[in-house]
């Protein structure tokens, strides 16, 4: 356990005590990225929802009124077709994902070792530049303008090598046709915005960067 503690208050607390002790640990919480990605589920699953209410209620018409706008009934059986299993889908995935929103539950440690995130670490300051947005496509994690750690060349051959296959995941997304992990993502902070976790993973790592 690390001595100095984090149980919520300013960027300006959880900096001058990382100056204080050379390290402070912070609560974790579901970062923004993932945040964002529930969100668009949940929209997602919404409109497809209503495109195949829609549909049945089509079919309904066409079935009701055949003679007159008997076409109905093809077009509102495609609608329902692709819109029913979509909708189900999406109002899934948060329950298929949340073992894995869990982790991003776990402390965030800074220490002049490195960081521990999602119940992996530490990752060493020398592994990582400091943090930036990037655009990441990805497959089905959570992708778009992410707060990221980009891996330095030794960090990257860790990340993909050293780091156990099923927890890799837990460093960031991975890149879109690949099966490489270039970015530490940056983790959620409960009682911080992204932002502000930038800025001590920033002060962070200038000042822990060349022990790394």
């Amino acid at each position: 356990m690390l001595a100095a503690g984090y149980s919520g208050g300013s960027v300006r607390d959880a900096i001058s005590r990382l100056h204080a002790h050379c390290e402070v640990e912070l609560p974790g919480a579901i970062g923004e990225g993932h945040r964002r990605w529930r969100r668009k589920s949940i929209v997602a699953a919404i409109a497809f929802g209503a495109v195949g209410l829609l549909g049945v209620l089509a079919i309904v018409i066409g079935l009701a009124y055949r003679e007159r706008v008997g076409g109905l009934v093809i077009f509102g059986g495609f609608m329902a077709l692709v819109g029913l299993p979509e909708a189900i889908l999406m109002s899934l995935l948060p329950l298929l994902w949340r073992g894995q929103f869990k982790m991003h539950l776990h402390p965030v440690r800074i220490s002049r070792d490195g960081i521990w995130l999602r119940g992996i670490g530490p990752v060493p300051w020398s592994d990582v530049a400091p943090p930036t947005y990037v655009r990441v496509m990805t497959k089905s994690e959570p992708g778009g303008r992410l707060a990221v750690m980009p891996f330095a060349p030794a960090g990257f051959a860790r990340a993909n090598h050293d780091v156990p296959t099923r927890m890799r995941p837990r460093l960031g997304p991975r890149v879109y046709l690949t099966t490489q992990f270039r970015y530490l993502l940056v983790p959620g902070v409960a009682g911080m915005t992204e932002h502000e976790v930038m800025q001590v993973l920033a002060e962070a790592h200038r000042m822990f960067a060349q022990h790394g």
